[in-house]
């Protein structure tokens, strides 16, 4: 499931009007989302709270290893920010079918996407600290401006021996580089890694100057939608490249992509005719490494894609497999219509509007008074279809997601499968007042030079929507 910073993160980019789906970034997110889903580790426990409309306070603890984590949020937005979205069950599930849309955001809880903000003010603020690896991280995201944002983020772990530095300048400790074997993953103690990225967005282009400080790497990612604004409603065409050059390593990179977007086509009474589809494909031409991917949404609840890697200087390949149900919750009309008897649905008999004691006398003239005030069957149709006709021609089913017209999610159940041997499963889901994420990944044997390995896991983050 996600955490609370990416779910803050999404709504300060719902809040100030930045689409991050239109990014070179996120050029295979639609893929993503639906096969690289992550499997948990051990049993993760995480929780969440809103303090004040501000600020957002989470932790987290693993047990394998046994670690935690410390994080707190300050947000300041021009537009309404809901805090609150950390409490909402459908932020927090990894739910990949929202990136099929990447032109029109997916808008839970039928909020869409606000207008560029122009209020240079607005920005997120988040740090964490990790124990006992006694490492912290940040993000800071600023508008500078209407069409300009500037994203930080940095990972910093503490120094072995903090006062160290301070000795040596005193006097008190002779210099000398003290011995240190501790190397893993982030870094040395001691150490900082910090990388600022200035994005651009206009309604066509998207793009983002990165530095990192750590190995001195220079990054320019460019998107840029080539489809007319009048053929917008059948699909979006985007082209972008990525190019990087590391001073430290004296070596470059580059990477081309291609999107197309298939939008969702609404038909009659909002029904849906065709559901949202994603093409994609990029190239690295100095790795020789080839990917495509398609990711289209077969029904309601399900979401199927398929990813094809390839590299053409050593022909190996791979083919990935990912599937998506969801599981939602009946909606509101329907549970109260159930709760009835089959009279009473079938409107043979109809229980009296008040719980008051009515004599048989008071009853037959009560039936007999709403018989002759109700409307025959002809004026009675008409009189019910109206509004709906008129309700479907003024809200241009087209333009709307498909997102808000679906019943509330409820669970999810994810399959990842390759030919390489990999296979995950992973469901996600209500127990009470957490959400439940339980997955299993097997690594098959399936080569002589792998080896048949397994990790099963579960994470409970508790909410409250009350």
């Amino acid at each position: 499931m996600y955490d609370a910073a990416t779910v803050l993160l999404r709504e300060y980019y719902r809040a100030t009007g930045w689409n991050e789906q239109q990014s070179y970034t996120h050029l295979m997110s639609a893929c993503s989302g639906l096969v690289d889903f992550a499997i948990p580790n051990g049993v993760l426990l995480s929780s969440a709270a809103t303090k004040t409309p501000t600020m957002v306070s989470s932790a987290r603890l693993l047990t394998v290893p046994l670690s935690g984590a410390v994080g707190y949020t300050y947000v300041a937005a021009h537009m309404p920010f809901d805090t609150a979205c950390v409490q909402r069950s459908a932020r927090r599930m990894t739910y990949g079918a929202q990136f099929l849309t990447p032109d029109t955001p997916f808008a839970f809880d039928g909020v869409p996407l606000a207008a560029p903000s122009r209020d240079a003010r607005d920005m997120l603020l988040y740090g964490c600290f990790h124990v006992p690896s006694t490492y912290a991280e940040g993000v800071a995201a600023m508008r500078i401006a209407p069409h300009w944002q500037l994203l930080a983020t940095a990972l910093s772990r503490a120094p072995r021996y903090p006062l160290l530095p301070l000795a040596k300048r005193l006097g008190l400790v002779a210099p000398g580089p003290v011995p240190d074997t501790t190397q893993d993953e982030v870094g040395p103690p001691g150490t900082t890694n910090l990388q600022l990225a200035l994005q651009m967005q206009t309604d066509k282009t998207t793009a983002e100057y990165s530095y990192s400080i750590d190995d001195a790497l220079w990054g320019l990612r460019v998107l840029r939608t080539l489809t007319p604004p009048a053929s917008l409603g059948d699909g979006t065409l985007s082209a972008g490249a990525e190019a990087f050059f590391s001073a430290a390593e004296k070596s470059a990179g580059l990477s081309l992509g291609l999107r197309y977007a298939q939008r969702p086509v609404y038909g009659a009474g909002g029904r849906v005719l065709s559901f949202p589809a994603v093409s994609s494909a990029t190239l690295n031409p100095m790795m020789g490494h080839v990917r495509y991917a398609y990711a289209a949404q077969v029904d309601e609840d399900l979401a199927l894609c398929a990813r094809y890697d390839m590299n053409v200087y050593s022909y190996l390949s791979d083919l990935t497999l990912g599937a998506e149900y969801c599981l939602r919750s009946a909606p509101a009309e329907e549970r109260h219509e159930a709760q009835g008897s089959l009279r009473e649905r079938f409107g043979v008999w109809a229980a009296p509007l008040t719980d008051a004691a009515l004599s048989l006398r008071e009853s037959v003239e009560a039936w007999s008074e709403g018989e002759r005030a109700k409307p025959d069957a002809a004026h009675a149709a008409v009189a019910t279809e109206a509004p709906d006709t008129h309700a479907v021609a003024a809200a241009e089913p087209a333009a709307l997601p498909l997102g808000p017209r679906q019943p509330p999610l409820q669970g999810l159940f994810k399959l990842r499968m390759s030919a390489s041997g990999l296979l995950a499963l992973l469901w996600e889901g209500h127990w009470n007042h957490c959400l439940v994420s339980v997955g299993l990944q097997t690594q098959l044997a399936l080569r002589p030079t792998l080896a048949a390995t397994s990790t099963l896991g579960a994470e409970f983050v508790y909410v409250d929507e009350s």
